[in-house]
């Protein structure tokens, strides 16, 4: 497409319902990163990123230029609608993120709008000049309280804390009833604990959306199958 059909197509999105959560979701970092143990959501704190658009570069106009002399008209045609560019950053392998491909931002600091953050980022990530910017969004408003819901909503859909604390706590109670004594029937036991388990993990993996992590999932479910097997003997 070319960098003019690219602008009117984002000109007349934004004039529409942001899409929220499932645009996050296909943002998403692959592998997804989960929360780390022990991480309270409601300390995330906003970021914003710079959809920068640009055409093709000053060559076209030297090129365009050469053709209008020449009279090729449909050259010229070509030049005169170059293709649209979007500019993405590496982060470097020794920074938090190293080696994740994104688009330029960083954290909105405070009394920043979201996009005063994302041209300062974008400046001082790739030396972009901020008054060489257009800005699609200027002037629209941005509802803070919104993006902060979207975010909590979106932070609980992937957080998988409270899913592993109760698998590990099922395990404890496996092996609980595997070591006690007095003769008691413990199969029926043993088999609930494994459906609880089965439960954590088929919730664990609707939440992944990792490649490693649903691995993992579909690994343990096939342990569980093997282990109900081998239950189903007892008592």
């Amino acid at each position: 497409m070319t960098f003019t059909q690219v602008v009117a197509q984002l000109e007349d999105a934004l004039r529409r319902e942001l899409p929220g959560a499932p645009a996050q979701n296909r943002l998403a970092p692959i592998p997804r990163r989960q929360w780390p143990a022990g991480f309270n959501p409601a300390r995330v704190r906003h970021a914003a990123g710079l959809l920068l658009v640009f055409p093709k570069g000053a060559e076209h106009a030297e090129r365009a230029e050469h053709a209008e002399k020449n009279n090729a008209s449909r050259a010229l045609r070509a030049l005169r609608s170059p293709r649209a560019h979007v500019v993405l950053t590496v982060r470097a392998d020794r920074v938090r993120h190293g080696g994740q491909i994104s688009l330029p931002g960083g954290v909105v600091e405070p009394g920043e709008t979201f996009e005063q953050a994302a041209l300062r980022e974008a400046h001082e990530e790739i030396a972009l000049p901020r008054e060489s910017v257009r800005v699609l969004t200027e002037g629209m408003a941005v509802d803070e309280q919104r993006v902060a819901q979207e975010i909590a909503i979106l932070a609980d859909r992937l957080d998988v804390q409270e899913e592993l604390q109760r698998f590990a706590s099922h395990i404890a109670a496996f092996r609980a009833a595997l070591e006690q004594s007095g003769g008691e029937p413990v199969g029926k036991r043993l088999g609930f604990l494994l459906q609880e388990m089965l439960r954590e993990a088929n919730t664990t993996g609707s939440k992944a959306n990792d490649a490693a992590m649903l691995q993992d999932v579909v690994t343990i479910k096939e342990e569980l199958e093997r282990i109900r097997e081998q239950v189903e003997n007892l008592e």
